[in-house]
This record gives C-alpha cells, structure tokens and sequence, in this order.
C-alpha cells in the first residue's frame, strides 16, 4: 500500500476546481480522463481501508482474548484461590457482616443468605458456620391470597390461588426448620412478626411450633401476633429456656372469628394463660418487653429483681400511672425503664384521690436506673406520682405525660435534674415558661430533642393543647440557650445536641446567630455537634453558606424546609432529608412530624 496523491497535481484544472470556471467541449473530455483516473485511485484506496480494518479487528479480538486470559491466571493464583486466607478469616468476616440491630431477615439479598450465592467456596464457608445463622427474623406468611405490592413488580395489590399460598406458607416454614438446624448449639436470637392477625386461621402457631425445640438455646426470643396463636407457648417450661436473657411479647388483637372457643386451630385459652405463662419465669431473664397484655402484669411469673431493662406498654388497656410505677418496687437493678399507658379508665376526682393516696408512700430507690421513659395520656394532673422515685444514676429521660393543669417534671427535676444528660419532650404538654423553669434545673444537660408525643394525640381529641410553644419555638427561646441571665447564668450551657422537630417559629437568622454565639469559645458554652429543625415555612435565609466553616469543623446542621431557596449549599428539600435517612412526615398534619436524626430513648 503505497502512497495515493489524491489530486493529479500535473492537472491545468486543479486550480480551477471550486471556482464558477466553465470549460469548452475540448477541456471536458480532458476532465472525464482526469476523472477516471481519480475513481480508480479511490477504489484502491477502498479496498486498503478494508483491508487495514481487518487488521484492526483482528488484533482487537486477540487483545480481547489475551485480557481473558491474564485474569484468568490471575484468579488462579489469587489469594483465596490458593488457599493463603483460611476459613476462618472468611468466617469472621462474614459474621462483622450480620445486622446488629435486628435480626438477620430471610432474604436472598441480606446476609447471611447473599454469602451462599457468591460461589461454592464462599456457599460452603457459610454453610458451615453455625454462628452465622444463630439469628432470624420470621415474617409470618398471609393465610389469604392477597399479597402485597412489595413483592411484585405491578404496583397495585394482586390474588394469587389459594394453593400457591399454602405452598409459599409451607415453603416458609421449611425454610426456618433448615435455618435452624444449621445453628448447631448456638444461643439464638429469634423474632416472629405476624401481620395477618385479622385472619381467621394463621401460620404463627405452626412456626412457633417449629421454634420450640430449639427454646433451649434461646438467648432472644421476639413474638407479635394475637394471644391465641401463642397458645403452645404455655408448653414451655422454666427448665426449658436456661439460657433465655430477652423476652420481647405483643399481643395483638384477635380476629373476631377467633374469640368463638371451638375456633379451628385455635384451642381455649384460660384467663389466666399470662400469669401462668412460664417463659416469664426464665432463670436468666434480664429484658422484658410487653405490649398490649390483657393482664396485671405485676401478677406475671418474672422475678422482677433480675431485670436490667423494662418496656411496658398498655396502650389498649387503660391503666392508672401510679399503679404502674408500683411495680418498681419489685425492679431493683433496672438500668432502663420504659412505660406507654393509655388513659386511665378513673375519672378526674377518683385519680386526683389516688394520687393524694400515693404522697405518702415509701421512696422507691433504684439506684442503678440510667434511662427512664413515661407516656401516658391522663385527664388527672398527678402532681405527687413522681415525689417517691428515687433514680441517682439517672442520665436520659423521656417525658410525655399529658396532665391538663400541673406537670409533675418540675418537682422530679429538683432531686434528678442535676444528673440528667438527656431529655427528650413536647413542648407543648408545659403552660407558657413550663419548660424553661424545667431546664433551669438541668444545668449538665447535653442533649435536648422537643418532639410531638405520640401519647398527647389520645387526649387532643378531649382538649386544647397549652400554649407552650409561644415561647419554646421562637427565637426568645435560642436567646435564652445562648446569652447569660440577670445573674450572668446561661440556660442548659452544655447543650451540644439540639433537636426540634415541632411546628418552630424560629427565623433563619435566629438560628444563625445562635449557633455563632454556640461556636464561639470564649463564651463559656459548649459547641454543637448537631442542630436539626423543622420548619412549615419555605426558607428565606441560605443559613448553610452562613455557618459553612462551622459545619467544616464538624457541626451537624440539618434543617428541613418544605421548599428550599435556589442555589443554596447544601439546601436540603423534603426528597433530599428522605435520601439522607430523615425521617418525612408521617402524615399530612405537620405537627405530627417527626425527625429521626437522634435515636429516641424509648423504641415503640
């Protein structure tokens, strides 16, 4: 392949082309020679740029096969290929792997399932790893046809026959019994959830059935469905579950084709089947968590005394504030209590009565207790239900009671405030000033996070809700956390972490020129780690680009707007806080939002 002159240079016409030049009839037969002679030379050239395409594509095709080829060698002499990282390595890794805040689920995509479908080393180190599977959580399967949209690609609810859903349910069931026959003698972490408890006939008493051989090597033990289908529970005796440290039950309502006694599948119950359960009665029982019970919990068969963690919640089941506490005198090493109750079935005089009963009973010391949590919704004010706790240790206190006219917290936080670290409140269960006289008593208070309660929305269907917020959410009240007092004292000066998840009335520039005064070293406050608010309000002030070198030297600022200014850096919209792990509204009332950017003291 030589070298192609693409132009006959020797032409008179080369000059010529491109121009409006006409030539006469002697020149055009000169020119269809010249152009005969240009054809050819452009079909040689085709042919060449073929013939040099092939080169191309041949090389590229070994190339391809030389790169297959290196990997390929590559893998063999890999590390894992020759056998230089053991097992065991593998294992802990893959145990470093498994969730630590609930149970390993049963999907193909979580670990540790996704260990078995690497490849047939990877399958057979998991496998063979009993730790690996000492935890489950079990989704009890729907007895209907209806599935939900999460597990198909329409977006609409579908029916699937009933046979394929008797196969999907005993499919469930073997999949657990393989699960847990992989254990080996592993303590084991279970949970059990069922969200088919408004069926007439359910799988949870056929899974609970298969989970019972293993109760005694239960360290964990998790179950929600409805009383009935924990029936077999009552086969289990004290001696059966020595290692048993965690007890976690919520009963959930039955079906009302399950109250008839001659129900199929569903034997009688006795009215005493709680206080009779022995499961209660574990050796080694140290966490108890309780939902919805149809029971006087203090009637159960725990020891109380060896309990380091209490929940209680009665939410269905009306039970006065003072009769709960009661139990306390029987939980002498708790380090964290928790209590939800709904509202008393006493009227106001009658609880005012047993209030004034229980001024005068002995303290109750627990010397041991670092966290304390109390919901409870009460048309009564309870001002003495708090005089006989006595809590030295204490550090994190949640506190949502929703008395009308005199809020007990002030006169706990005159023995307790000293030590607490962390409070987590709504502010508008306090009359105007309520929580700031509360505050003044928290001096060492790190930790402050203003929230809507749950609980509250039990009693705003009875009355107006205080007028607390007048001050709590405006910027007086950002004032009052930054600058010194009369007295030159400052309001909770340790204050580092600051949530506010209520309708605030704070103004962007308020909150600039609070955390400016925060930051700032010489003023004797402590600098912030975090601040999050929420706002109803569109944002009228880039507060990121104020405070942008703060938040290089490690503030946390998360600030949630319903719409977010143009151009702003890191402007954060509602779609934005969902992405970063922010909770969004959980539901269309915005006072009822809530920010998840701490973790809560008390998990519902």
């Amino acid at each position: 392949m030589g070298q192609i002159h693409l132009i006959d240079e020797d032409s008179d016409f080369a000059s010529r082309t491109g121009t409006d030049y006409i030539p006469n009839d002697e020149e055009t037969l000169e020119i269809r020679s010249i152009l005969l002679k240009q054809q050819e030379k452009f079909g040689k050239l085709e042919a060449d740029l073929v013939a040099v395409k092939a080169v191309y594509d041949g090389l590229l095709a070994q190339r391809s096969l030389l790169v297959n080829s290196i990997e390929g060698y590559k893998e063999l002499i890999s590390l894992p290929r020759r056998g230089q990282v053991p097992d065991d390595i593998f294992r802990e890794i893959f145990l470093l792997c498994l969730p630590t805040e609930h149970d390993a689920l049963m999907h193909q995509w979580e670990t540790p399932m996704v260990f078995t479908q690497v490849c047939a080393s990877w399958r057979n180190i998991a496998l063979s790893t009993p730790a690996l599977w000492s935890s489950i959580h079990i989704p009890v399967p729907p007895s209907t046809a209806l599935i939900s949209p999460y597990e198909l690609p329409s977006p609409y609810y579908t029916y699937r026959s009933v046979a394929s859903t008797v196969k999907r349910a005993e499919l469930r069931i073997y999949a657990v019994q393989d699960w847990l026959d992989r254990t080996a003698g592993c303590p084991l972490s279970i949970s059990l959830a069922d969200s088919d408890a408004e069926a007439s006939v359910g799988y949870a008493p056929r899974l609970i059935e298969t989970i019972l051989p293993f109760a005694g090597r239960l360290r964990s033990f998790s179950v929600s469905t409805t009383k009935r289908r924990m029936a077999q529970l009552g086969q289990v005796d004290v001696s059966d579950v020595p290692w048993l440290q965690e007890l976690r039950i919520d009963s959930q309502k039955m079906a009302s084709s399950e109250w008839a006694s001659n129900a199929e599948g569903h034997p009688e119950l006795s009215s005493t089947f709680w206080r009779n359960l022995k499961l209660f009665a574990a050796p080694s029982l140290r966490k108890l968590h309780l939902g919805h019970l149809d029971e006087d919990v203090a009637r159960l068969l725990v020891t109380w005394s060896n309990l380091t963690s209490l929940h209680l919640n009665f939410n269905d089941t009306p039970t006065p504030l003072p009769q709960i506490l009661k139990l306390l005198k029987r939980c002498t090493n708790l380090i964290e209590f928790y209590v939800s109750a709904a509202p008393s079935p006493l009227s106001y005089e009658e609880e005012l009565l047993q209030d004034t009963a229980e001024e005068s009973t002995e303290p109750m010391v627990l010397l041991c207790l670092r966290r304390f949590s109390v919901r409870h919704a009460s048309p009564a004010p309870y001002p003495h239900v708090f005089d006989s706790l006595e809590f030295p240790a204490l550090q994190e206190l949640e506190y949502f009671i929703s008395s009308r006219l005199v809020n007990p917290l002030r006169r706990f936080l005159h023995r307790h405030g000293h030590s607490l670290r962390k409070l987590h409140t709504d502010p508008d269960l306090y009359s105007e000033g309520g929580l700031v006289s509360c505050l003044k008593l928290c001096p060492n208070l790190q930790e402050l996070v203003l929230r809507p309660s749950p609980v509250v929305r039990l009693m705003r269907n009875h009355s107006p809700r205080p007028s607390g917020q007048s001050l709590d959410g405006t910027n007086e009240f950002l004032k009052m956390l930054s600058q010194p007092d009369g007295d030159g004292d400052y309001l909770c000066p340790k204050l580092d972490s600051f949530v506010m998840a209520c309708t605030a009335r704070y103004t962007d520039d308020g909150i600039a020129r609070f955390i400016k005064k925060k930051q700032a070293e010489d003023f004797g406050l402590s600098r912030l780690r975090l601040f999050a608010c929420a706002f109803s309000r569109g944002q009228n002030l880039n507060v990121w680009g104020k405070l942008e070198q703060m938040e290089k030297e490690g503030l946390d600022l998360q600030l949630r707007y319903p719409t977010v200014l143009k151009n702003t850096s890191p402007g954060r919209s509602e779609q934005q806080w969902a992405r970063e792990g922010v909770s969004t509204f959980i539901d269309s009332s915005f006072e009822t939002g809530l920010i998840s950017v701490l973790p809560s003291i008390a998990h519902t």
